[in-house]
């Protein structure tokens, strides 16, 4: 005769408990991955907007000669981003004033953050950084854009 079964068994119990608790693991990494991988997307998009009016500005001043066009305050010493300044390098620091006045959105840099822009070479460095997996901090678009 076969027993009437009126309720789960502790087997049961446990093991819909660890497919929930797989289930919630795999949801939480992948989630975590996205937001990670959107938020270096949004970083580099918007050092495409900066760099495409450096070059803008930088026409400009081929053009007229005038380094009154450079927009930001110059800047010497990138040794702290690991950058060395070359004679004849044009690199000037965008806060949110620079990009308001340029028609940029100045919510583009995190608390804190600026561009350093360089007219000579078109590359553009945030100074707040994007911390990768490994820990490494890239600062520059040219190595948030590397392949690893």
């Amino acid at each position: 005769m076969l027993k009437n079964s009126k309720g789960v068994t502790l087997v049961e119990l446990v093991i819909t408990i660890v497919v929930i608790l797989i289930l919630g693991a795999s949801t939480i990494t992948t989630s975590d991955m996205l937001i990670r991988d959107t938020k270096k997307k949004t970083i580099i998009t918007n050092m495409y907007l900066v760099k495409s009016e450096v070059e803008a500005i930088y026409d400009e001043y081929q053009f007229s000669g005038d380094s009154a066009v450079l927009e930001g305050q110059s800047i010497a010493n990138l040794l702290a981003y690991g950058i060395t300044v070359h004679e004849g390098d044009l690199w000037y620091m965008w806060g949110e004033t620079v990009l308001s006045n340029l028609g940029l959105d100045p919510d583009m840099l995190s608390s804190g953050g600026k561009y350093i822009v360089n007219y000579t070479t078109g590359e553009i460095l945030y100074t707040k950084g994007f911390r990768e997996i490994d820990g490494t901090v890239k600062y520059t678009l040219t190595d948030l854009l590397k392949q690893e």
